[in-house]
């Protein structure tokens, strides 16, 4: 399965076929508020501010849904009438499994175009982004697409939020660096004037 996104934000595009252009699932988000408990108020709750994403098919009817708080953690998932809790409910398993092939079997690509049937990451990062998906026997496509972007979003939201030992915490440059670019500055002034 090969699926083009109609616009760069996963959480709100249509997934179209490749090779018809038909539009066959929409994924759409909107902001909600959910209780959620106060620690140590003795049961009181408070409401939060929270998103909740839908995948439909090309009819609108509902298939999936998932709730997020605004840190990108999913907080419940149902896929048609199952209910899950979590992302555990989801990527729970009874156990490692025997081997790792190694084959890829999903894979999201960036600003890709198709040439000549094949898929190629654009030079100007001005192309779309597609998913491609190997079926699975044992899950549907619809739980294929669910788990692909909730493990996207909380792969975003783990590494936005990595602080880097390159990049300093804030934008502003130091007082002290500040001040000797100043001074040098106005040294060079002076020298060119004399």
């Amino acid at each position: 399965m090969l699926y083009k996104f109609s616009c760069s934000d996963i959480l709100n595009s249509a997934l179209l076929d490749t090779h018809t252009g038909a539009v066959k699932y929409n994924i759409i988000t909107r902001p909600h508020f959910i209780h959620a408990p106060i620690p140590g108020s003795g049961g009181r709750t408070e409401l939060v501010p929270s998103r909740r994403s839908y995948l439909l098919d090309a009819s609108g009817k509902k298939l999936a849904s998932w709730g997020w708080t605004l840190a990108g953690q999913p907080t419940d998932i149902c896929i048609g009438r199952e209910k899950l809790d979590g992302p555990k409910g989801l990527f729970g398993s009874m156990g490692p499994p025997p081997s790792d092939t190694g084959e890829t079997k999903g894979q999201l690509h960036h600003s890709s175009v198709i040439v000549k049937n094949r898929l190629v990451r654009s030079p100007l990062h001005s192309g779309n982004h597609y998913l491609e998906l190997e079926s699975h026997p044992m899950v549907t496509d619809v739980e294929l697409i669910t788990t692909f972007v909730l493990m996207e979003i909380m792969r975003r939201s783990r590494f936005a939020n990595q602080k880097s030992s390159a990049a300093p915490a804030s934008c502003a440059p130091p007082r002290s660096w500040l001040s000797r670019t100043s001074g040098k500055i106005s040294q060079g002034l002076t020298r060119a004037m004399v």
